[in-house]
């Protein structure tokens, strides 16, 4: 159909011109063209970032759980702890989420988050409110969770 008006325009059958419409078009068909991006090279990045990994497949750096929450840059691997700690705090989250119909009232002045497990909406906790994997500190006005030891709740606290 495109070669026709080509055809139609260039006196004699077969020109150069014709010759190298065919190719450009039969090679874009069995996908030698370069016009096609190559596979991984797309033009426009991804908008969504990476699934989770499901819990029991555990990364060789996955963060502890207290990095996340203080924002903490990891050391080199041989000074971390073991990476386990990551999916033991989260061992508390089932999915599909079930959340109640209606976000919670929160006080004024408290902001609503979304729980550890990136499910439910709660209301974030304040200065002295106990933390852990599931109920997270008011990180926007300066609250993270404070862990003492290896106890698996922490208190919030201004850092």
């Amino acid at each position: 159909m495109i070669l026709a008006p080509v055809r139609a325009r260039i006196q004699g059958g077969s020109c150069p011109l014709t010759f190298r419409v065919r190719i450009w078009i039969r090679g874009f068909a069995v996908g030698a063209s370069p016009a096609r991006p190559l596979p991984g090279l797309h033009p426009h990045p991804n908008p969504y970032p990476p699934p989770l990994t499901p819990p029991g497949l555990i990364p060789a750096a996955a963060p502890d759980f207290e990095d996340a929450v203080n924002h903490r840059q990891q050391g080199p691997p041989e000074e971390k702890a073991d990476s386990s700690n990551y999916f033991l705090v989260r061992a508390h989250c089932v999915y599909p989420c079930r959340c109640p119909p209606e976000p919670p009232a929160c006080r004024p002045g408290v902001a609503l988050v979304r729980d550890g497990c990136g499910c439910c909406l709660q209301c974030a906790g304040q200065r002295g409110d106990p933390c852990d994997g599931a109920r997270l500190c008011d990180e926007a006005s300066g609250v993270v969770c404070q862990y003492v030891g290896d106890a698996p709740t922490g208190t919030c606290r201004v850092s």
